[in-house]
């Protein structure tokens, strides 16, 4: 919503709304966080997704896109634009979104 300067969520191409209030869900800001996945053998459907290590990623932000890194260290999981500056906190909503590399 480039008025707003938001991400609207949707889900299936349809707006992903609240259920009582009908209001659509929105981010300041979008962090795709690409993460191994490996599918777990057996009839349930299970994947095993690695939050540790480090990878890449992109964030939305602004009307922009950034490649960006990130790194767990802890219970922490830092992010950090290509220049090698941490991507800081920001007031707002962040999504952030795991996805496969």
């Amino acid at each position: 919503d480039k008025e707003k300067n938001v991400y609207l969520r949707y889900i299936n191409e349809k707006a992903h709304s609240d259920r009582e209030t009908g209001k659509q869900y929105f981010a300041d800001r979008v962090i795709l966080q690409a993460v191994t996945h490996k599918n777990i053998p057996g009839p349930e459907g299970l994947v095993d997704i690695d939050l540790g290590g480090s990878g890449k990623g992109t964030l939305y932000e602004g009307g922009c896109k950034y490649n960006i890194t990130w790194e767990k260290k802890g219970h922490s999981t830092n992010y950090y634009y290509a220049s090698g500056d941490p991507v800081k906190p920001i007031s707002g909503t962040t999504w952030i979104q795991i996805v496969r590399p």
